[in-house]
Order: structure tokens, then sequence, then C-alpha cells
């Protein structure tokens, strides 16, 4: 879906120009006499896609969000269980030690 409003290059009818300012009858000659309704639904198409755009960083954020907490949870029960072998592999170690002495 396009929402860019379509160019015409539109003739002004014969005396318009005295109603307008230089800019807005570039607007006119670019757009044709419909140009406040065509850049309107432009600006509202717009709008509309950003707002969109914002609930699907939305999302994406309260996923990542979520995805990290469970990391996070996965990385201390690694760690826990890295420090249990650590202090197993201790106790192994000092239970040899005595049988050794």
């Amino acid at each position: 879906m396009s929402i860019r409003p379509q160019r015409v290059n539109a003739e002004l009818p014969e005396g318009v120009e005295q109603y307008f300012d230089q800019r807005n009858i570039e607007v006119l000659e670019c757009f044709g006499m419909n140009a406040p309704d065509l850049l309107n639904d432009y600006s509202c198409a717009v709008e509309d896609a950003l707002i969109k755009v914002m609930g699907d960083f939305k999302e994406l954020k309260q996923r990542h969000n979520q995805l990290q907490a469970r990391f996070s949870i996965l990385i201390d029960a690694l760690k826990e269980t890295s420090a249990a072998a650590d202090i197993e592999a201790l106790s192994r170690e000092a239970e040899e030690d005595n049988a050794a002495d």
C-alpha cells in the first residue's frame, strides 16, 4: 500500500493565483485543486502507520523484556549450578586430601 500523494502537475484555473501565496500555488500546481484533501489523506495515512509502528515497537519491547527476564533466571540458575559443582569438586578434593593423610 502506497501512502504517497500522487503528483498531478495541474494547471490552475485563471485568476486563482491572486487568492494564494506562491507556496500554496506551487502545492496546487503539483497536486491539483484537491491538494488539501489529498495531503490530509496522506497525513492521516502517515499517522496511522506511525501508530501501528509504535504499537509493534511496544509489543517487541515487552517481548524483549520478558526474554531478558527469562535469560537472567537461566543465567542465575547456571551460576548456582556452577557454584554447586565447584563446591562439590572442592569437597571431593578435601576428602581426597584427608584420605591421603
